[in-house]
């Protein structure tokens, strides 16, 4: 007795594109397998055993006709999927190639701020030494305009001192001025009476 299996298997892709394996009982691999059990079974068959098989053949091919149906959907909606996910490949290839462009632009000025970082930092090694100078010289003119104050708070005290001074010679010069006036007064009034008395003499000549 021969065994012919009629068990076959085909791929379904779901809605979730995700792809299973789905076996289907009597489900012949091809129609050799048919012509083969035919051949075997033929000569040991009767008239009416023959008829009988021929009918199961003919389920048989309409099975395998179904079959190649279903695998031909099948293997489209495989196409399609693998399509789809043949694109998504080119397209994460295509953002891939762009985002190795931008780290590339990226990591280009990313060199370019590191070497204006390093001229900065120079740079503020330059102004950090001159700042440490000025500091120094700023102190040192500090000093002097310590010593400047200190002689011109001398020269304000010796200013008001004189001008102390100057206040009573001041005075001192309008009693003067007012003595004067009063000795020109005086002055006036004896050469008034001198001229009177070279008056009288000479009347008396």
């Amino acid at each position: 007795m021969k065994k012919y299996g009629l068990v076959f298997y085909y791929l379904v892709v779901r809605d979730d594109k995700k792809i299973e394996i789905v076996n289907e009982v009597i489900n012949p691999r091809g129609c050799d397998i048919i012509d083969m059990a035919y051949d075997d079974a033929i000569e040991v068959m009767s008239i009416k055993e023959e008829d009988r098989f021929d009918k199961m053949v003919d389920v048989g091919k309409k099975a395998l006709n179904q079959y190649k149906f279903n695998n031909d959907a099948c293997s489209k909606r495989v196409k399609e999927a693998l399509a789809v996910q043949a694109q998504e490949i080119i397209d994460l290839r295509a953002e891939n190639a762009a985002l190795k462009e931008l780290i590339c632009k990226i990591n280009e000025k990313l060199d370019v701020l590191e070497k204006e970082n390093k001229e900065l930092n120079k740079k503020v090694d330059i102004l950090t030494e001159r700042n440490i100078h000025l500091e120094k010289e700023n102190k040192k003119l500090n000093k002097k305009i310590d010593i400047l104050t200190e002689k011109n708070i001398h020269l304000e005290n010796e200013n008001k001192k004189l001008n102390k001074k100057v206040d009573i010679l001041t005075e001192k010069n309008i009693h003067l001025e007012n003595e004067n006036k009063v000795l020109k007064k005086k002055n006036l009034h004896l050469e008034n009476e001198n001229i009177k008395l070279n008056k009288k003499m000479d009347s008396l000549i």
